[in-house]
């Protein structure tokens, strides 16, 4: 499981929010301030994901390196150990480049959110660079996208769980518990935020 798998839905999400902007353009206007703060929330969502990928597969790749059947499938060794420690260091490389993998992505996706959260900040001072529709677009989005791929990701983590350490079946969990671990608090937060804005519209109501 990883978060590749929900990419459609992220992409149908995009797709619709687009939708919603070209409805809108005639009632708030079009400005290049407008588009720059697209192109800012856009990437802003891009580096999320990147991040929350990046946290995902450190997650897995530390859970391997506690015991490598938590997140690898484990090759049982021949009677007379033929190759197996071939085997065992190519696994060992793996757990490794995922290490290096996760950390490359979630500092990369981490660098991009806060650079293009400073560059829709400034742009939302200019005239028509802080349309509603779009900020509360990529919030809600966000908060959708986050919130499936959190709770199945969860779900699907307690289940591994159970069965690995309960039933004593095979079969790794780090993936699923990486997805959750990586994205649930960005849902919460999202969530938290959507509230918060959902209040201060009444409010202002």
């Amino acid at each position: 499981m990883s978060l590749l798998g929900f990419a459609p839905v992220l992409l149908l999400g995009v797709i619709l929010w687009a939708g919603v902007a070209i409805r809108n353009r005639g009632t708030d206007g079009m400005t290049m301030a407008t588009a720059a703060a697209g192109y800012a929330y856009v990437m802003i969502l891009v580096g999320l994901v990147m991040a929350m990928a990046g946290a995902g597969v450190t997650v897995k790749s530390v859970l391997g390196h506690i015991n490598s059947a938590y997140s690898y499938y484990q090759v049982q060794p021949p009677p007379a150990a033929c190759g197996y420690s071939n085997t065992y260091a190519s696994l060992t490389n793996q757990m490794d480049r995922d290490l290096v993998t996760g950390i490359t992505l979630l500092i990369a996706g981490l660098i991009i959110f806060v650079v293009h959260v400073l560059v829709a900040r400034w742009v939302s001072r200019l005239p028509g660079g802080a349309p509603s529709w779009l900020s509360r677009g990529a919030l809600i989005l966000l908060t959708i996208f986050t919130g499936l791929v959190g709770l199945i990701g969860a779900s699907v983590a307690v289940y591994q769980v159970l069965n690995f350490a309960l039933l004593s079946e095979s079969g790794s969990f780090g993936d699923a518990v990486g997805v959750a671990v990586g994205v649930l608090p960005v849902w919460g937060a999202s969530l938290f935020w959507l509230l918060r804005a959902s209040k201060n519209t009444v409010s202002g109501d």
